[in-house]
């Protein structure tokens, strides 16, 4: 998922700009002249001669597209249709199979699957590559027309081929369903509250403040932020998040073109656990705004950072829509974290590495159901030998469903017990 930041103030002007000279004919200086006459002279000889008719409106999208598309992997222009459907990621909800994709080299390659949806129930992973799609070829000058085709009606069928890191093909029919971004997940276990977030969107910061409320009324001890196989979204909100857990120090800086420091963020006094200890985990799928949230409480010693190193994808998308409900989107800078160094194509490193650790299909199935029977249970009303006989039962579970969670949670009880010395 791209991280959008609004830069209406850059491109609607140059946008703008572009549409009034094409359209209109403003005259600008002789190259520009020159240009316009020649896009126009290509333009009404397709019209005329083209060996089948063509919609003008399209063919100009069209040109477009192929102008910003050029820029780099991420860049794009929209038609109306397109643009809106690019919303809905922004919004929180679309229907999809929860795949999220990055064009690499000439590949396209998995950075995460979103949690409980299609990619991820069939076993796709990050760091798969996408061969191809209902059986055409999947390569990264075809990126955003692959996007698109990931998106369509809940219901409908889409076939991948994915290659993972063992050099197996595997060939993937999924069926859409309405995917959730903003996937919130919350446990205690014996006082060390674990929250899972799956993307950022507009609501993501405010449901974490919330969570955290009400975990630090019920006694909280410690904490553990779950932002693996999270691939990002908006920056505002990781900022916000990031913000949650620091009481001064920097966050992020953008830089844009010619390495200008356009913007540096930093936090506002008010930790909300309090100076509590708190874990991060990450791994190859946390990307963009999960990223920065890792980088800044690691940068700012706030958090031990554990797992894998993340997919490294920390340039800037800015997305404007046009005046026709078309939309442009652009690079137009990149994210540094506080210690000065580019997350981009680098990435985020551990404090503490966990081995990635492929769990048996059949076990996983049995033991999460045993964890949903689990979960059922009311921890409150259980007698003080009930509770830690079932925190005991927690435990032994993730080493089944969760072992990099249950390495998390044996370090977090060295963190709780040094807090209290």
């Amino acid at each position: 998922m791209l991280s959008l930041i609004p830069k209406k103030h850059i491109v609607s002007v140059l946008t703008g700009a572009l549409l009034s000279v094409c359209v209109v004919g403003t005259v600008g200086n002789a190259q520009t002249d020159a240009q316009l006459a020649l896009f126009n002279e290509v333009m009404e000889m397709i019209e005329q001669d083209y060996v089948e008719p063509v919609d003008s409106q399209q063919l100009f999208y069209n040109s477009l597209r192929g102008m910003v598309s050029s820029l780099d992997a991420y860049s794009d222009f929209y038609d109306p249709e397109e643009y809106k459907r690019s919303q809905e990621t922004v919004t929180g909800q679309f229907a999809g199979i929860g795949v999220v994709i990055e064009p690499k080299g000439q590949q396209i390659v998995i950075v995460s699957t979103l949690d409980d949806s299609p990619a991820r129930r069939v076993g796709i992973k990050a760091g798969d590559i996408l061969l191809s799609v209902n059986g055409q070829p999947a390569i990264a000058p075809h990126f955003d027309d692959i996007s698109n085709d990931m998106l369509g009606e809940i219901g409908t069928s889409i076939l991948l081929t994915v290659v993972n890191s063992l050099g197996e093909t595997t060939d993937y029919t999924l069926e859409r369903q309405a995917v959730e971004l903003d996937t919130h997940e919350i446990r205690n276990y014996n006082g060390v509250f674990y929250i899972r977030v799956g993307a950022f969107n507009q609501s993501t910061a405010s449901r974490l403040i919330e969570e955290i409320l009400q975990s630090e009324q019920i006694g909280a001890r410690a904490y553990i932020l779950d932002l693996r196989n999270n691939p990002g979204g908006l920056l505002t909100q990781a900022v916000q998040m990031a913000d949650l857990f620091l009481e001064s120090g920097p966050i992020v800086t953008t830089q844009s073109r010619n390495n200008f420091t356009e913007e540096s963020v930093s936090a506002e006094v008010g930790d909300a656990i309090n100076g509590k200890p708190l874990i991060v985990m990450v791994n190859k799928g946390s990307a963009s705004a999960a990223e920065i949230v890792a980088a800044s409480l690691q940068d700012n010693h706030r958090a031990m950072i554990v797992g894998q190193k993340t997919f490294g994808k920390a340039s800037i998308q800015a997305m404007t829509q046009l005046r026709d409900g078309s939309g442009i989107k652009m690079t137009v800078g990149q994210y540094v974290r506080p210690s000065g160094q580019s997350i981009n194509h680098i990435g985020v490193t551990p404090d503490v590495s966990l081995d990635i650790v492929n769990l048996d299909a059949d076990k996983l199935l049995e033991s999460i159901e045993t964890a949903s029977e689990m979960a059922d249970v009311d921890v409150e009303k259980l007698t003080t030998v009930e509770q830690e006989n079932f925190y005991q039962k927690q435990k032994k579970l993730l080493l089944k469903t969760d072992p990099n969670l249950h390495e998390a949670l044996q370090l977090m009880q060295v963190l709780v017990f040094a807090k209290t010395e």
